[in-house]
């Protein structure tokens, strides 16, 4: 199965959970790893469960649909950091819940060739490849510092931080170093 999400590129593994349902195995680059349902009636996403906060994630993986074609299973870490065998709460499967807004975090320039600034200051910035690798990581940055990303390769990353609030903010980043597209 190829689906395109916006903001979302990270997808791994995935099973059918029901006729029109999937899930998926996905990083947003806030949340880490963890199991996303997908709806593709109505094109929703919704985030399952963040087992683990924090960008590391769960890990989840191994789906297990049981022989009764009611019950789900599937293997991630827990909060212990040991794998653990997981059961789909359905009532939450059927539900299809709106994912929390998460505030606007802006890069300029970009696509870049080198330097940017963020519109916020944050208490943790890291910054993220398409394959969810992290790339580079800071405690700290001040609104409209600039931000030297001459040493990464030309490409598209994903910029997260904790802004000042405590909340998870994003945003991507083109990288076009000297002058190639």
């Amino acid at each position: 199965m190829n689906i395109q999400f916006r903001d979302f590129a990270f997808g791994l593994e995935t099973s059918r959970y029901a006729d029109h349902r999937y899930i998926l195995q996905l990083n947003d680059g806030i949340h880490g790893e963890e199991p996303w349902l997908y709806n593709s009636t109505t094109g929703s996403l919704s985030l399952l469960i963040d087992q683990i906060a924090g960008f590391e994630g769960s890990l989840p993986g191994e789906y297990l649909p049981a022989p009764n074609s009611e019950d789900f299973y599937f293997i991630m870490l827990s909060e212990r950091f040991s794998r653990q065998l997981f059961k789909l709460d359905s009532a939450a499967a059927t539900e299809d819940p709106e994912a929390p807004p998460i505030p606007s975090l802006i890069a300029f320039p970009s696509p870049t060739t080198g330097t940017i600034h963020l519109n916020q200051d944050l208490q943790e910035l890291r910054l993220y490849d398409l394959n969810g690798r992290l790339i580079y990581e800071t405690s700290t940055y001040v609104k409209r510092t600039p931000l030297h990303l001459g040493f990464v390769p030309n490409g598209i990353y994903v910029v997260v931080g904790i802004n000042e609030t405590g909340e998870f903010v994003r945003t991507r980043v083109v990288v076009c170093g000297r002058g190639n597209l």
